[in-house]
């Protein structure tokens, strides 16, 4: 692929070059010896490729010494400075807040005057997908300096590149907010599971004595059948869930099901049955999940436990409770190495301590409704995002212009 962008329309007072012709130097770093172990964990922090990948703006995952950085090709590059890789993770593009030096395989741009630096962090935004495609490498892809350099620049006036810059900033920080504030209900949920299914915490007017039992107390433990994924319709027929989907798809409450098929195998729910992967090539962490379903006539695959009520309870709470209190008794149950099993047999006699019914009702309404708020806000989150990458790619290339 041809290292170029073209550009039909230039605006009035943009300029179109290269990326170098906009650029006051580019400068790269280094590692010092492995072999000196006094070269590493000093005081200067050390980027690589991997703290670009998970960035933290204010520290590295390694550091190195004085020493280190006097007796290698690494620099230090100063706070506020572009940093992108040039082999691996091509595309990125971090600024560290903080003095860092940095390795070989990233390299520090520091623009001319006329060139915003804010501008060209959010020029690499608009161009990952595009520089990413220019890597090359069988093992390793990587792009040479000079290739970098003579990607084509579309740069507008320093006033325009300002008013471009802030309307970019303002959604960064909005998107920033709101992450945050998602954030805060997550941890608020977390803290929920940790008291109100435990009974830490009890609800105003509810003191009944919690019940002790097993899980075949209360449930029928069946299996579901056959119906692969192979056997999926985007129109088919019946409603459908198989067991990969409760680790994909769904959470603790099953919402709408998204799976159809035209084959009518499988064991027919009934609603409020909580299903139960029954194996998985991960962790048997990742197999202890619970799901409440809460509809009638949905055809349930092979490998899904499934546990049936033979005594009243709210199986939106039961779901969140073998969830989040039970995880690691479920977890300690499974067997395998290759394949981790879980079948109903393992788990029946699991003891549990649950509240009376309206207790459990009302935990489960809370968490529905927390659940709800997340899911409202992670849907406001991925519009910004979308309004977020149009502007980007409109207002970098002067399609969408910003009046004064």
């Amino acid at each position: 692929m041809k290292n170029n962008l073209l550009q039909k329309n230039i605006p009035d007072g943009w300029l179109y070059k290269t990326l170098g012709d906009f650029l006051e130097k580019i400068e790269g770093g280094g590692t010092p010896s492995k072999e000196r172990p006094d070269f590493w964990n000093g005081s200067i922090p050390w980027a690589s490729v991997k703290d670009v990948v998970t960035h933290n703006p204010y520290d590295t995952q390694d550091h190195i010494s004085e020493e280190g950085l006097h007796n290698s090709s690494s620099r230090i590059v100063p706070k506020g400075t572009l940093i992108v890789p040039t082999r691996m993770a091509l595309g990125h593009a971090v600024v560290f807040g903080v003095n860092v030096a940095i390795n070989q395989d990233l390299k520090a741009l520091y623009p001319k005057k006329e060139l915003l630096d804010k501008f060209l962090f959010y020029w690499f935004k608009s161009k990952k997908e595009f520089i990413e495609r220019l890597g090359s490498g069988s093992t390793v892809s990587g792009i040479q300096q000079n290739e970098l350099k003579a990607i084509k620049f579309l740069l507008p006036p320093i006033s325009e590149q300002k008013r471009i810059v802030s309307v970019l900033k303002t959604l960064d920080l909005v998107i920033e907010k709101l992450v945050k504030k998602i954030k805060i209900k997550k941890n608020i949920k977390k803290g929920l599971t940790q008291n109100l299914l435990t009974g830490k915490v009890r609800l105003a007017r509810f003191n009944k004595k919690l019940e002790q039992c097993k899980v075949n107390d209360i449930c029928e433990i069946k299996k579901g059948q056959e119906l692969s994924k192979e056997k999926l319709s985007s129109d088919g027929k019946y409603k459908c869930i198989l067991y990969g989907e409760l680790y994909t798809k769904y959470s603790e409450l099953i919402g709408n099901v998204l799976s159809r098929t035209n084959f009518k195998e499988g064991v027919v729910s009934i609603s409020g049955d909580i299903l139960i992967p029954a194996s998985t090539t991960t962790s048997a962490m990742d197999l202890a999940i619970a799901a409440c379903l809460n509809e009638d006539d949905i055809l349930l695959g092979g490998d899904i436990n499934i546990l049936r009520a033979k005594k009243k309870y709210d199986s939106r709470f039961l779901a969140l409770y073998l969830t989040h209190v039970k995880k690691h008794s479920l977890a300690r149950l499974a067997q395998g190495i290759t394949i981790v099993h879980l079948y109903g047999k393992d788990f029946k006699k699991l003891s549990i301590e649950i509240p009376e019914i309206k207790e459990q009702s009302a935990i489960a309404d809370i968490f529905v409704a927390i659940d709800k708020e997340i899911e409202a806000l992670n849907k406001k989150l991925i519009i910004l995002k979308d309004q977020k990458k149009y502007l980007l790619n409109n207002l970098i290339t002067g399609n969408i212009r910003i009046k004064v």
